[in-house]
């Protein structure tokens, strides 16, 4: 598991969202996003990867968190992610959704309780 002081280093602000999938079952989850910069200050370009919240206890959504896959007819952007130390630990999740083709803008704010939260980079194409 990555730590809650990795996760609050990571820019997550203004990082493009692929696809957010909800396993009740598994109680798991996970954003598949790119970073608008590299971690650590490094130049902008962006690494792929994948936010996994496991254990999730409970996730408060106004509106409903949009479930959605890679595809042309929803792109999402995370505006900002804090995150807040306890047990169970918290992640507070603003996000923009735009529907096509209306081109319609929600904003979505979120409150995850989860027992453990990971990034899972994607690995290096190059």
């Amino acid at each position: 598991m990555t730590t809650l002081a990795e996760l609050r280093r990571l820019p997550w602000h203004d990082s493009p969202v692929d696809s957010i999938a909800y396993d009740p079952r598994r109680r798991r989850l996970a954003l598949h996003l790119t970073l608008c910069e590299l971690p650590d200050g490094g130049p902008p370009g962006g690494q792929s990867g994948t936010l996994v919240f496991s254990d999730v206890e409970r996730i408060e959504s106004d509106p409903p968190l949009p479930l959605f896959a890679d595809g042309p007819e929803l792109a999402g952007e995370v505006l900002r992610l804090d995150w807040r130390d306890g047990d169970p630990a918290r992640a507070e999740l603003l996000l923009q959704t735009v529907s096509y083709p209306g081109r319609q803008t929600t904003f979505v704010r979120a409150v995850i309780t989860f027992a453990g939260a990971d990034w899972l980079a994607a690995p290096d194409a190059g």
